[in-house]
């Protein structure tokens, strides 16, 4: 019995059960990240419905301000146009953040929607435009303080969409999206 306990044994579980703790951590990490995101998403989409019961625009650009802080990262195009088919149903919108993108990506999309099989083929890149600004209200919390904050207060009975609602303010200005390239024209 007294061989199961070596010194070896005992370095090889310590070893084990720190690489398992490690594992833990990252892995509620990028948990955190992903809940942080979401609130993100649903504090965008409240606010655009309640502001709009129509789309004001096609073509979106998100000026994202948690972007600015180094725990939060920026949301893609993907993410952002799924953002506003919550927000208006699944219309032909697209979205992108315009500082993390080329200034050719409408006519990158616009290329794309005559691809065939092209997933953005319903989408008009040309069509009316919006910028989408959305603050963050101070304080601003990193990902595993906003993702705690949510649970607590679902713990704690109080109101989430409060919460939610207090996270951001959000802003759409109605007009041409700047900085983009414009449309090349066709050959006649």
């Amino acid at each position: 019995m007294t061989g199961l306990v070596v010194p070896g044994n005992i370095a090889g579980r310590t070893v084990v059960a720190l690489l398992l703790t490690i594992n833990l951590c990252a892995l509620w990490n990028g948990y955190f990240l992903q809940q942080a995101r979401w609130l993100r998403q649903e504090a965008l989409i409240d606010h655009l419905r309640r502001a709009y019961a129509e789309p004001p625009a096609t073509v979106f650009d998100l000026v994202d301000g948690f972007a600015d802080y180094p725990w939060h990262t920026y949301l893609g195009s993907a993410e952002v146009t799924g953002t506003l088919h919550l927000a208006w149903d699944h219309r032909p919108l697209f979205g992108f953040t315009g500082n993390k993108e080329r200034s050719t990506i409408l006519r990158d999309i616009d290329a794309a929607t005559h691809t065939e099989g092209s997933p953005f083929r319903d989408i008009e890149p040309w069509g009316p435009q919006a910028t989408i600004e959305l603050v963050p209200r101070t304080p601003v919390l990193a990902n595993a303080a906003l993702a705690r904050s949510y649970y607590l207060c679902l713990v704690r009975a109080c109101d989430a969409r409060s919460l939610i609602d207090d996270l951001v303010d959000v802003t759409v200005r109605v007009g041409p999206i700047p900085n983009l390239a414009p449309r090349q024209q066709q050959p006649d």
